[in-house]
């Protein structure tokens, strides 16, 4: 009998133990469960900001004809520039409410304000441009080109860096094309530009007619004195690093026939009067004139009023020199033109 009781007590204290243990490992998992599912998600980095570079938020910018770049710059949470984000320029369609017998309708009319040109990282669109920011942060959109005359429509820069979005909004207003807005002296920089030309005569050509008796040389264009006719052209749109800018140059002839000016019948020098913003090292001329246009007489046209494509017209670019260019701000850039015409 005893040691029956014995065994019956080692059998107990036997099974004492393995619920202890059974408890202990329940309660080992519920502790590691609850460790686990606590555990907060990884998040995605904060602090990334976006800014323009010259432009308020919220401030409208008014598009000039000859169209325009925009450009924005990502930092951190601390300051520092971050490279190689993809930022996406998106143009907005401009909305207007429709009328019929002078009464609102709830359709709306949508035009599309213009395009971009071609974007090294690829134009989804035409109001799309995809572009890379450089070591200091910057990324600039191709030349964006208006095909309205007048409206007001959004363009957004939109970028992704570890999975948090920033965005930035310009507000972009087309003048009236029957009101174009006066050229402004607060743009940065300014550029301004005037001179008169002279126009040399053509070399005469001869002609051979039919008959082989006889020839008949054509007679040359007049030869016309200095300062007949005069060239001026503005940019009113900032300069920035690495842009390009087409010159919607404006010819005016006085003369009582029609004048033409060959492709490539202009020059342009550059010139700059701050201290620290050389012209040969800050400016260049990417390309002239490259059509040939006919200015009617006693009148004044521009190349976009004489349908010259916008591709076509001078280009002035700022080079981007990868060094702190802050010498060009407020910079007064001064074109001169010269060139030559028949008429």
């Amino acid at each position: 009998m005893r040691n029956d009781a014995e065994r019956a007590r080692s059998r107990s204290r036997l099974m004492y133990v393995v619920l202890a243990l059974l408890a202990s490992a329940l309660l080992a998992l519920v502790v590691l469960s609850t460790s686990d599912s606590s555990t907060p998600p990884k998040t995605p980095s904060d602090g990334i900001s976006m800014r323009s570079a010259g432009t308020e938020r919220g401030s409208p910018i008014v598009l000039s004809p000859s169209g325009m770049r925009f450009r924005v710059r990502l930092l951190d949470a601390q300051g520092h520039a971050v490279q190689g984000a993809v930022v996406t320029f998106s143009a907005g369609d401009i909305r207007t409410a429709s009328t019929e017998r002078g009464k609102a309708r709830t359709a709306a009319v949508i035009t599309p304000p213009g395009f971009f040109a071609v974007c090294p990282q690829g134009n989804p669109t035409p109001l799309e441009c995809r572009m890379v920011t450089d070591r200091e942060g910057y990324a600039t959109s191709s030349v964006f080109t208006p095909t309205a005359t007048n409206g007001v429509f959004t363009v957004t820069a939109t970028a992704v860096v570890d999975g948090h979005q920033v965005r930035f909004v310009f507000t972009v207003e087309l003048p009236d094309a029957a009101n174009p807005p006066a050229p402004t002296t607060t743009t940065l920089p300014t550029r301004r530009a005037t001179t008169a030309t002279t126009l040399p005569a053509t070399p005469a050509t001869r002609v051979t007619p039919a008959t082989p008796t006889t020839t008949s040389p054509t007679p040359p264009p007049p030869t016309l004195p200095p300062g007949t006719f005069t060239i001026s052209g503005d940019i009113t749109v900032p300069l920035l690093p690495g842009g390009s800018y087409p010159i919607d140059l404006v010819v005016t002839n006085p003369r009582n026939s029609a004048i033409t000016i060959a492709a490539g019948g202009v020059s342009i020098s550059i010139a700059t009067g701050q201290t620290g913003c050389a012209a040969a090292t800050n400016f260049v001329i990417t390309h002239g004139l490259l059509d040939p246009i006919t200015i009617p007489a006693g009148s004044t046209r521009s190349l976009s009023q004489l349908g010259v494509p916008i591709d076509r017209w001078p280009v002035l670019s700022m080079i981007e020199t990868n060094t702190n260019q802050d010498a060009c701000r407020g910079a007064v850039i001064v074109l001169t033109y010269s060139g030559t015409a028949t008429g």
